[in-house]
Formats: structure tokens, sequence, C-alpha cells
């Protein structure tokens, strides 16, 4: 089914119920695992930018039939309301249910938008952004609220997402991954009035700044303290102070270096 709205055509391809990526599996009172379809229930707060990582060839097409079946046919708990790639718009779920798209309570409170961006180190492409604004004022007009726009990132999940429009990985780079220029958040905030149509005019936020020691070249530097193994290092930012201090696990657990 396509949706014409102005410039903006949308491809609606729902994932399918009783699948990971839509409404829950839950066990009942009597252990039985049973499939429960999901709605919001509270009043709409947030629209959530997302990047679908360092993946500029993935199609809209291609992430939804993941969602959908991952590797068993039964797919996976991850999900947005749409996929942008340049000009292409993809919705996979409903505007009244929620996705599996953030970390934290904002699945229930929030519409997920994934993009697919131009190079690894996580840029929209320029299609992509005018693409994106006018989803974003689709969306508050389909569902009657004006909404917020944020990124993966906020609300205190600190996730480099998405990637080139933060600032926390830029500062350390990540192995195997391009590294991003400072300013993150100086690119969002440009992004984010740019799509809200409003003029950028804030005081640009200072960079954290590295206190201790620097780990040497060549070590893996991870971008979560749970995924790592002995002898990574960690870059341990502090909000408050906007600061980074590197840690290395050791055997004995993580030690500020």
């Amino acid at each position: 089914m396509l949706m014409q709205d102005k410039k903006l055509l949308i491809t609606e391809n729902f994932l399918s119920l009783r699948k990971r990526a839509r409404g829950i599996w839950e066990r009942n009172t009597a252990n039985e695992l049973v499939y429960r379809q999901v709605f919001f229930t509270k009043p709409l707060e947030s629209i959530i930018i997302h990047w679908i990582g360092p993946y500029p060839h993935h199609t809209p097409a291609g992430l939804r039939d993941w969602w959908e079946k991952g590797n068993d046919d039964g797919g996976v708990q991850s999900s947005t309301h749409f996929i942008v790639k340049d000009d292409f718009v993809l919705q996979t779920l409903p505007l009244n249910e929620p996705g599996w798209h953030s970390s934290d309570g904002r699945n229930y409170i929030g519409i997920g938008i994934e993009v697919i961006p131009m190079n690894a180190a996580g840029e929209f492409s320029q299609a992509s952004i005018n693409t994106l604004k006018l989803l974003i004022q689709h969306i508050r007009k389909e569902t009657g609220r004006n909404m917020k726009l944020e990124r993966h990132f906020d609300n205190g999940v600190k996730k480099d997402c998405p990637r080139y429009y933060t600032n926390i990985t830029s500062m350390v780079g990540v192995e195997g991954r391009v590294s991003n220029p400072d300013g993150g958040d100086q690119r969002w905030e440009m992004l984010k009035a740019h799509l809200n149509d409003e003029q950028y005019t804030e005081k640009m936020r200072e960079l954290p700044k590295v206190i201790g020691n620097i780990p040497p070249d060549g070590v893996k530097i991870v971008e979560s303290d749970r995924n790592a193994r002995i002898g990574d290092y960690w870059p341990n930012y502090n909000e408050k102070e906007n600061t980074i201090r590197y840690m290395q696990l050791t055997a004995s657990g993580w030690k500020f270096i």
C-alpha cells in the first residue's frame, strides 16, 4: 500500500503479527507461552531517530526482512515504525502500536525512525534529511501530537545512535569502523532545528575533556562495558563533569589507566 503526503511517498509493509518484532510473547499464569498484540496506552511524546549501523548498502526491505524472520523465521525483537533511505520510506508498524527500538521506556511513548546512512561514519544523505523532514510532519499530523525529536542516544541511554550525530564515539573511535569528526552534538542540534523548521542558535556544547592516560595505538576500545573482554579499553563518560576517563578490563575488574 502506498500513501502520498505532498512529496512524501510511504510504502506500507507491516511486520506480521505473532512475530518477535511486533507485539509480545509472554507466559501466562499457566506458564504457557502466548502472544499478545500491544498498543500505545500513553500519549505519544517523542519521535526517536536511529541509524542502522555502518551499513550504507543495506536496504529498507532487507532490514524489515531481518526483523520479520531473523535466524529462525520467528524474527527478532527489534523494529521501528519507519525505515528511511534517501527518498524511500518503508512503514513497518501502524502508528498505534509500539516498536522495539529504544532500550528504555520510550518504546511505549515514542515513534521510531531507522535511517540507513550514506557512509560508514553514519552521515545521513541530504535526500534522507529532506525525507525525514516530510515524514516528521506526516507523523505529527497523523497522530495529532507535536512530539519532540530525540536520538536513541538521549534520555540517559548514551548509545552512539545515530552515531554521526553523537559525540561519544567520535572522541575515541571503534575498532574496524570509521571514527567521526568531533562535534556530533552540534550536528544533531543543527539537524534537529532543520527538521523542526527552526533556526539553530543554541551555543555549541563543549566537547568532553579526556583526563588521565590514553590507551596505546592499536588496542581494542569497546563501545560498552558490557561487551568487553579482558584487555579491552572503555571510555568512561562522566556527564556531570563532561569528561572521559579510560578504563581497562583486567582479571579483577575495570581499572582506570
